[in-house]
């Protein structure tokens, strides 16, 4: 057991490093874990990695774990494993894409690699660098709240999001103390480090590695290299220039990561078809074998798209090495059209708006400029670089807010949702899809004033939603249904209580008649 029980009712659920805001609080199991047990006779037993905060997958099966029943939980005094497990148990995720599915297992294998070797999270300088290296600061050395938290939530998927209690504005408060600027908050768990551990690395991920891209030195992850091992044996080159005594290599990197190198010259990158995890290559890099022949075609008097297409690379490859080798069609107009070219440009820019002369001047004859990019790309660049209109002031860069009409549909959005969502101010907003706390001083903050929901009229719609429920028959458990909506019945009034027992009754009541029947 994971703890003794000192009461008949377990009121404080036994969770390790419980999460606040964690919607799942009762135990959690593996079925394929629990039929090996059985299968090898074996009495099965609560494994501590499945309880761990955010671990919703078994890193060993890779299988959506399941959670026990919280009547059955809390009914009983000898919690073990065939006493609780039931065959209606319902999985703790149920709507996750296969991109979301790896995210939430590369979590559950890091928790369980940190859990077994002990070892404390990465420093704060570490992270801060990383998000610098994937993007996410701006100029002015801020971190762009909106980019990562909406990248954030793309990653893991809304449904994980919801279960973890991973709102945007956490995840914000996790970056501001990140950034030393809420030193008197509350220490973060130790399981927004892991997450946003998994999601940085994704980020920075180099593009031939097989997710999830962790270690796996330890003996319970050795199986992470027979996966790629299968599809080296499953699948060989295409390339246009490999030879028979060329070969598929599995290549290991310093971070523990892999990714497949033919001889020929291409390095490839795995990526999962379809839900029936077939498994393709896609070619991310050509060797010298492949640009050397490529720049022989171009210099025989081929054309960039027909040497791309005779050595079977994309038109993006075949023009990142002309540009880099200057060579073929590049510069087909002659130095006097070029001086032309280069004398509109300058009338142009400079009877252009102040404002924006380069932009100003592109619209006025885009041809001007598409010609001098692709054949005096070099002055181009210099000469708008000193023509740039000067930077605005700091007084004048205004924040994008929503529209009065995205509020509003924003407001229906949650009016909607099931189960209820209290429509404060900033649930609205992050709805609206703006993460950032705004000023009261907006235009939109007539509508939103009227718009937001007070919590008695919140409570008023949870009980609606209750009879609902109730008269559909698809409520099984109120109390858990109403931590679904992040209360306790202890949120409501006396006389509101008292209804939300009568529905219980009429729920109980027509169940039965159902079984009757």
């Amino acid at each position: 057991m994971l703890a003794s029980p000192t009461r008949e009712r377990f009121s404080i659920p036994m969770r390790i490093l419980s999460l606040k805001g964690e919607r799942t609080a009762t135990l959690r199991y593996c079925e394929e874990c629990l039929t090996e047990s059985l299968d090898k006779q074996q009495a099965p037993y609560w494994r501590i990695d499945h309880q761990l905060a955010g671990v919703y997958c078994c890193f060993r099966h890779g299988s959506i774990l399941k959670s026990v029943q919280r009547s059955r939980y809390e009914r009983y005094f000898d919690q073990t494993v065939l006493r609780l497990v039931i065959p209606s148990d319902e999985r703790v995720l149920q709507r996750t894409t296969l991109s979301e599915k790896c995210a939430v297992e590369d979590v559950a294998k890091r928790s369980g690699q940190q859990r077994a070797e002990g070892r404390a999270c990465k420093s704060t300088e570490i992270y801060l660098d990383m998000i610098k290296e994937a993007g996410f600061v701006r100029a002015n050395s801020r971190i762009n709240h909106q980019r990562f938290v909406s990248a954030w939530m793309d990653y893991f998927g809304h449904e994980y999001c919801h279960v973890t209690g991973m709102t945007a504005a956490k995840v914000s408060k996790w970056l501001d103390r990140l950034s030393g600027n809420q030193m008197r908050s509350e220490c973060p768990h130790p399981f927004m480090f892991i997450a946003a551990e998994s999601f940085l690395e994704r980020q920075l991920g180099s593009p031939g590695s097989y997710l999830p891209q962790i270690s796996c030195k330890d003996a319970n992850f050795a199986h992470e290299s027979g996966v790629v091992e299968s599809v080296r044996a499953g699948y060989s080159c295409k390339g246009a220039l490999h030879r028979n005594t060329d070969v598929l290599e599995l290549v290991s990197m310093r971070s523990g990561r892999w990714k497949l190198v033919c001889t020929c010259g291409i390095s490839y990158r795995t990526v999962r078809a379809d839900q029936s995890d077939g498994v393709r290559l896609i070619p991310i890099l050509y060797g010298a074998r492949y640009r050397n022949r490529f720049c022989a075609l171009i210099a025989k008097g081929a054309n960039l798209s027909s040497a791309a297409q005779t050595l079977r690379l994309s038109m993006s490859v075949g023009s990142r090495w002309a540009l880099g080798e200057r060579v073929g069609d590049l510069k087909l107009l002659p130095l006097r059209e070029i001086i032309k070219l280069r004398a509109k440009w300058r009338w142009l820019v400079r009877n252009a708006p102040p404002a924006g002369p380069i932009t100003a001047a592109t619209k006025a004859d885009p041809a001007v400029y598409k010609a001098l990019w692709k054949n005096d790309a070099d002055w181009l660049r210099t000469f708008n670089r000193s023509h740039r209109s000067p930077g605005r002031t700091k007084g004048a860069v205004r924040l994008k807010e929503p529209t009065p009409d995205q509020i509003r549909e924003a407001w229906r959005g949650l009016m909607s949702a099931e189960p209820p969502i209290m429509a404060t101010r900033r649930a609205i907003l992050q709805r609206a899809g703006f993460f950032r706390t705004m000023g009261g001083n907006r235009s939109f903050e007539p509508v939103l004033v009227k718009l937001v929901e007070c919590r008695p009229a919140y409570l008023e719609r949870v009980i609606s939603w209750l009879a609902s429920l109730a008269s559909g028959q698809q409520l099984s458990d109120c109390e858990e249904a109403i931590r679904t909506a992040g209360l306790r019945k202890s949120r409501f009034s006396k006389e509101q209580r008292e209804r939300i027992r009568a529905i219980e009754l009429m729920s109980s009541v027509e169940v039965h008649t159902s079984h009757n029947r």
